[in-house]
C-alpha cells in the first residue's frame, strides 16, 4: 500500500514542487501545472517532457486531467473544511437558547465555558471570577482539562512527556520536573518556526539546483549541438583541401606528361629527320662503294654531296620521366595546408574551450594556514611569492613544512570548477590541484598516486606533468598564464595557456575519491628571476 508521503507527491507537479494548479497530461502520459509546462517550454528550444524526455515535433495538444483536478479539489475541500472546524466562530454559552447566536470573544477554562462581549464582563468586573484564566474562544474546552481533576493543563511535564494539571504535580507527577506550557509552547514553536524556516530554504534550494540542472542540460544540447556543426564544418574544409589538392596534383601531372608527349615526338620528328638524311649518305655511299672503275670513282666522290649535320645524341637521355617527385612534393604540400588548417582550428576550438570552462570560474583565495613558513600571502589571499626568510608561524596540521607550497581555502568534491594563475617573471612553479587529504609534513613526491594533479615548470623552459609515468611537455613560448579546469565526474584536469589560448595537457581518468580538491600552488625556491609573485586572477 503506498504511504500517506508517496501519495502526496502523486499530487505534486515536479517542476514546481507544489500540489498541481490546473493539471493537464502531456501525450506520453505525465502531469503536470498548465502554466508550469507552458513555462517551461517557452523557455526552451526543444519541446520535450521534463520527465521522459520524450522529443515532440511541436508543442502538443495538452488534455486536461479530470481525475486529478477532482482529486487535488476534493483535497483542497477538505482542508478548507478542517481549518474552517479549527477556526470556526465560538458561540457565546450563556446567550444559547436565545434567538440571536452571539459569537463568544474569550473562553474560560474554570468555566467550561465561552462568553461573549456581555457576558464576559463579570470575569473583569468581578474580583473573584478576575483570577480565572481567560483564552482566546476555543472550541472543545474539556479536551483542555485534566481528565482526572478537571483542571486547566497548564503544565508539561519532561519526564512523561505530556501535559498535566496543577494537582497532577502534587500526585501522579511528583518530583518530577514540570514546567509552565507557556514556555514549552515558545520553545517548541520557536523549533517548528526554525525547522520550517530550514525546510522552506532547502525546498528553495533544491528548486535551484532544479532549474540549474534544466539549464545545464539545455547548455549541453546547445554545446553538442555547435560542436557537432564545428566538426562538420571543420571536416567539410579538410575535404575540401584535400579534393582540391587532389584535382590540383592530377592536373600537374597530367600538364607534364602533355610535356612529356610533346618533348617525345619532338626528338622523335628529329631523329626521324636525321635518319633520312643518314640513310640518303649511306645509300650514295654504297653506290659509289660498287664502282671498281678508278677514274670514275674519284669523280663520283668529287661531285658527292657534302655529310648531313647532324647532332650528338650520346649526351642525351631517351629516358623522360619529368613526374618523379611531383606527388612527394604535393603529398607534402597537402600534409603542410592539412596541418596549418589543423593548426588554425585548434587554436579556435581551444579559444572556444577556454570561453565555456571559464564559466565554471570559482573565487579561490590562498589558505594562509597551509602555507609553508617561506612563503608570504597577500592581505587578500590572492597573490603568494617566496620571501627567502623564514617567519614564526604556528607549525599547524595543515601547513606544508617542506614543500614550498599552500592550497586555495575552497574545496570542491563535485562537479567542475576552474581558476587562473599569472606566473608572468617566474622560471619555476607547481600549479594544479591536491586532495586535502595530501600529507603536509616532508619531502612528499609529487604525483597523481599522492593526490596531486601538478604540472612543474623548472629551469624556465623545462616543462613537466606529474602523471604517471611524468610527462614532458615542450612548450613552444614562456607560459604567462595558466588555466587550471577540473571535472569531477569526466576525472579530468585540464591545463591550458590563457594568452595564447592553447591547451598544454591533460590529466584523464582521474578517480578522486569523495573528498575535496583544493587549488594548489608552489613557488618553487627563492632566487633571481623567480621572486616575482603567483597571482589568482579575476575572470569576468
Amino acid at each position: 500500500m503506498a504511504s500517506p508521503t508517496s501519495q502526496q507527491s502523486l499530487l505534486k507537479c515536479c517542476i514546481c514542487l507544489d500540489h498541481f494548479t490546473d493539471p493537464v497530461s502531456t501525450p506520453c502520459g505525465h502531469n503536470f501545472c498548465k502554466v508550469c509546462i507552458n513555462n517551461y517550454w517557452d523557455t526552451t528550444n526543444t519541446i520535450q517532457c521534463p520527465l521522459c524526455k520524450q522529443n515532440f515535433n511541436k508543442r502538443p495538444q495538452l488534455s486536461v486531467n479530470v481525475l486529478l483536478r477532482d482529486l487535488i479539489e476534493q483535497k483542497q475541500t477538505n482542508i478548507c473544511t478542517e481549518e474552517k472546524n479549527q477556526t470556526a466562530d465560538v458561540l457565546c454559552d450563556a446567550c444559547s437558547g436565545e434567538e440571536k447566536e452571539v459569537t463568544a470573544v474569550k473562553s474560560c477554562l474554570h468555566c467550561e465555558k465561552s462568553f461573549c462581549c456581555e457576558h464576559v464582563k463579570p470575569h473583569q468586573d468581578d474580583e473573584e471570577l478576575k483570577s480565572h484564566e481567560l483564552l482566546d474562544p476555543v472550541s472543545r474546552l474539556q479536551d483542555r482539562l485534566c481528565k482526572q481533576h478537571k483542571a486547566p493543563l497548564e503544565l508539561v511535564c519532561h519526564l512523561d512527556l505530556t501535559c498535566v494539571c496543577v494537582l497532577c504535580v502534587k500526585s501522579t507527577h511528583q518530583n518530577h520536573q514540570c514546567v509552565p506550557l507557556k514556555n514549552r509552547f515558545r520553545k517548541k514553536k520557536a523549533k517548528v518556526d526554525r525547522e520550517l524556516s530550514e525546510l522552506e530554504q532547502e525546498i528553495k534550494d533544491r528548486k535551484k539546483m532544479l532549474r540549474a540542472v534544466d539549464e545545464s542540460t539545455e547548455l549541453r544540447k546547445e554545446n553538442v549541438k555547435t560542436d557537432i556543426a564545428d566538426i562538420l564544418k571543420i571536416f567539410a574544409q579538410f575535404k575540401e583541401i584535400v579534393k582540391t589538392s587532389e584535382s590540383g596534383l592530377a592536373a600537374a601531372l597530367m600538364l607534364l606528361h602533355r610535356k612529356g608527349d610533346n618533348r617525345s615526338e619532338a626528338l622523335k620528328e628529329k631523329l626521324q629527320e636525321e635518319i633520312c638524311e643518314l640513310e640518303e649518305r649511306k645509300d650514295e655511299l654504297d653506290h659509289l662503294s660498287h664502282i671498281k672503275d678508278e677514274l670514275r670513282l674519284l669523280q663520283s666522290l668529287h661531285s658527292l654531296s657534302d655529310p648531313p649535320s647532324t647532332k650528338d645524341w650520346s649526351e642525351i637521355s631517351a629516358y623522360n620521366d619529368s613526374a618523379v617527385g611531383t606527388v612527394r612534393s604535393g603529398v607534402s604540400r597537402l600534409v603542410l595546408d592539412l596541418h596549418n588548417k589543423v593548426q588554425d582550428e585548434m587554436k579556435k576550438m581551444v579559444t572556444k574551450e577556454i570561453k565555456r570552462i571559464q564559466k565554471y570560474a570559482v573565487n579561490v583565495t590562498l589558505d594562509s594556514d597551509t602555507a609553508n613558513n617561506l612563503l608570504i600571502v597577500s592581505n587578500d589571499g590572492k597573490q603568494v611569492r617566496n620571501g627567502g626568510l623564514p617567519q614564526k608561524l604556528p607549525d599547524n596540521p595543515e601547513r606544508f613544512d617542506t614543500l614550498l607550497g599552500l592550497l586555495g581555502k575552497e574545496g570542491y568534491s563535485s562537479g567542475a570548477f576552474y581558476f587562473e594563475v599569472q606566473v608572468e617573471g617566474k622560471t619555476a612553479w607547481d600549479i594544479g590541484v591536491a586532495l586535502e587529504t595530501v600529507n603536509r609534513k616532508g619531502l612528499a613526491d609529487v604525483c597523481l598516486s599522492n593526490g596531486y594533479a601538478v604540472l612543474m615548470l623548472r629551469d624556465g623552459d623545462n616543462l613537466k606533468a606529474c602523471d604517471q609515468p611524468p610527462v614532458q611537455i615542450n612548450v613552444p613560448r614562456t607560459l604567462k598564464k595558466v588555466g587550471v579546469f577540473v571535472d569531477h565526474e569526466e576525472g579530468e584536469v585540464c591545463f591550458y595557456d590563457v594568452g595564447m589560448n592553447a591547451h598544454i595537457y591533460s590529466f584523464t581518468g582521474c578517480r578522486f575519491p569523495k573528498k575535496k580538491l583544493h587549488p594548489y600552488l608552489n613557488t618553487c625556491t627563492h632566487h633571481e628571476g623567480n621572486d616575482s609573485s603567483m597571482v589568482i586572477t579575476h575572470i569576468s
